[in-house]
């Protein structure tokens, strides 16, 4: 049977080691404003689908795959989603491929290397963190895999993001990638 100072010493360390999560839980809550289907970022200004294009929103979560484009599809997948949806996708019609700086913002690095979210930092992140590099419990069941961006770097390349890594690079347009729309919340 455990003593009373080795009990308070266990109680102790697991506060200790569980600070960090709560003091992530309530960034990420402070941060994100869920509306259904769409969340805003209040740190940007910025309305995201929760889901990416291809995927449906069951009311709880992100329901089926991530349809995967190329670049100019991407780029036109707002567009195309704004004069399909009457009065919009939920009730907006300006919704649209983010830029680099923009998709970068939802870069998110647990181990907080090199810092929870990113911002325009393009490198990966680093040390152990989980994957997909996006806080699951606002954008659910994202892949891991590479979004575009409506960045373009040159007639054949554009800007795109992995999840996997929290990582930018340059793509061939040709490339087929997932895509998430924003628009900025009113």
């Amino acid at each position: 049977m455990l003593r009373f100072a080795s009990r308070l010493r266990l109680i102790t360390i697991f506060l200790f080691l569980s600070l960090p999560v709560l003091a992530n839980a309530q960034l990420i809550e402070q941060r994100f404003e869920l509306r259904g289907a769409t969340v805003v970022d209040t740190s940007t200004g910025l309305q995201w689908m929760r889901c990416s294009i291809g995927q449906t929103w069951s009311g709880s979560s992100c329901q089926g795959d991530a349809t995967q484009l190329t670049w100019i599809d991407a780029v036109r997948a707002g567009p195309l989603l704004n004069q399909q949806d009457i009065p919009g996708f939920e009730g907006f019609t300006d919704w649209r491929l983010p830029t680099l700086e923009e998709l970068l913002s939802l870069v998110y690095c647990s181990s907080n290397q090199p810092a929870r979210f990113k911002g325009n930092n393009t490198a990966g992140c680093r040390g152990r963190y989980t994957t997909p590099t996006i806080v699951a419990s606002v954008f659910p069941n994202t892949t891991s895999g590479w979004y575009w961006t409506t960045t373009s770097e040159s007639s054949t390349l554009a800007w795109s993001i992995a999840f996997h890594y929290g990582y930018a690079d340059n793509d061939q347009k040709t490339l087929r990638e997932s895509v998430r729309l924003v628009r900025v919340a009113d």
